[in-house]
């Protein structure tokens, strides 16, 4: 989580798709609107560079959780060594524990927060939901671990290295329900030994906008491929508003020509509502010097039409690069 690569990749003069245009016509031929479009880009820019911040913000609230788990995890662990300061009540549930029967082991869950202290809760949950052999048994512990909140954390730490992939995706959507800022510390750290199933499931978990923007970048250095590149795209076109729009943007500017494609195409679809935001994504696509990417931005000009669209397809048939005036030449035959 120490960088961001959409901002490293994407913070650069917004002024250059307009450069670019005017390589090949005269300053005076560009339509107002596509000025108002150089705005809105550097607009983008600078919420793209803000989420390096917060990134950052985000690997200190990281470290400092780790700090904080590692030193309760000693406290709550150092329980078991001093088996006499442990309450009669926990006594009995470790007794129903240890029957290994699954209906005794949920029993000794039953009513787990009216243990002595909070930390003989969390040395419980954190035990069982590492130790049972029942499935049932675990997930109630892990339940009851997250319901704790910041508590529940040294629970979770304790088990989770012993936890098997369906455990763990259960995890996540349990962490999904509490809808805690945290999430997305817990879901980076989560992705880096994670199978393709618990990759999916923290993929598609619920998160709030702005959470899920700060996950996919905090992960997206270890997830350079196309799958992860097509999910950022079909991210963007469902997310609605700021968020949505800085995904296609980005993926545009600098994503894999399949994908900065795909953004294009996923920006004028978003309907009318969006329709003023598909213009910086198809100039920021512009930039993207593949004949996959200029093809695509010909046929979103053609579609969107009016003085920007006729200007964007002049500007690309007047490429001096053949192959993308070919591209461009081939998109603007194509039938609508």
């Amino acid at each position: 989580m120490k960088r961001f690569p959409f901002a490293s990749l994407v913070v650069t003069l917004a002024l250059a798709s307009i450069v670019r245009f005017q390589l090949v016509a005269r300053a005076a031929d560009v339509p107002a609107s596509l000025h108002a479009v150089k705005e809105r880009m550097e607009q983008l820019d600078r919420k793209l560079s803000d989420l390096t911040s917060e990134v950052e913000g985000l690997k200190r609230r990281g470290e400092a959780l780790k700090e904080s788990i590692g030193a309760k995890t000693k406290q709550v662990q150092a329980l078991v060594e001093e088996p006499t300061k442990l309450s009669n009540d926990l006594k009995k549930r470790v007794d129903l524990f240890q029957s290994g029967e699954e209906q005794k082991q949920l029993e000794a869950l039953k009513d787990i927060e009216k243990l002595a202290s909070r930390d003989e809760v969390v040395l419980v949950c954190g035990r069982v939901a590492k130790d049972s052999p029942h499935e049932s048994v675990r997930r109630r512990a892990l339940t009851a671990a997250v319901s704790l909140g910041e508590d529940g954390y040294v629970a979770i730490a304790m088990a989770y290295a012993g936890l098997s992939g369906k455990d763990r995706e259960f995890l996540a959507q349990e962490l999904a329900k509490r809808n805690s800022p945290d999430n997305v510390v817990f879901f980076a750290f989560m992705t880096k030994d994670a199978n393709k199933e618990l990759l999916q499931t923290l993929l598609n978990a619920e998160l709030p906008s702005s959470q899920r923007i700060l996950f996919l970048s905090a992960i997206a250095e270890t997830q350079m491929n196309d799958a992860f590149y097509d999910h950022l795209v079909a991210v963007g076109s469902r997310m609605e508003g700021e968020p949505g729009l800085l995904l296609l943007y980005a993926m545009a500017k600098k994503g894999p020509e399949k994908q900065a494609a795909a953004a294009v195409e996923a920006a004028v679809k978003a309907g009318p509502k969006r329709k003023d935001d598909a213009w910086p994504v198809i100039a920021a696509a512009y930039q993207n010097a593949s004949k996959t990417t200029r093809a695509a931005v010909v046929r979103a000009a053609k579609q969107l039409g009016g003085e920007p669209g006729d200007f964007v397809v002049k500007t690309a048939l007047a490429e001096t690069d053949s192959d993308l005036k070919a591209a461009a030449e081939a998109a603007v035959k194509e039938r609508q």
